[in-house]
């Protein structure tokens, strides 16, 4: 029985260093691991940051995009109302000039009525 004993802590003696070895790769290699954890983590949280500027950046060019049409917009009717207008006083500059030619007299109305 001695001998048995002997045998198994002479074992246990050789097989020791090999152990610890073992042991203090696997606290490397769990320390590696909270690590990148760690940095995981961080770039995580960059991640959403940069997430949430980019949707504030987004929402703002959008509300930009928003005024820009309705500028258009108001760009356009008042285009249109000017191009009418334009339309109207050529129409009106021709009949004139029609008259002017053809020897019509125009009298100036005065603001009593009287010409």
């Amino acid at each position: 029985m001695l001998l048995c004993v002997c045998v198994c802590v002479c074992v246990c003696f050789q097989a020791l260093p090999r152990l610890i070895q073992e042991r203090d790769q696997l606290k490397e290699e769990l320390e590696r691991m909270r690590e990148e954890r760690h940095q995981a983590r961080e770039l995580i949280h960059r991640a959403r940051q940069e997430r949430a500027e980019a949707k504030e950046e987004e929402e703002r060019i959008r509300e930009e995009r928003d005024r820009a049409k309705e500028e258009t917009r108001k760009v356009r009717v008042d285009k249109e109302r000017l191009e009418s207008k334009v339309a109207l006083l050529q129409e009106r500059c021709n009949r004139l000039s029609f008259r002017i030619r053809c020897g019509t007299t125009y009298f100036t109305v005065l603001s009593n009525g009287k010409i």
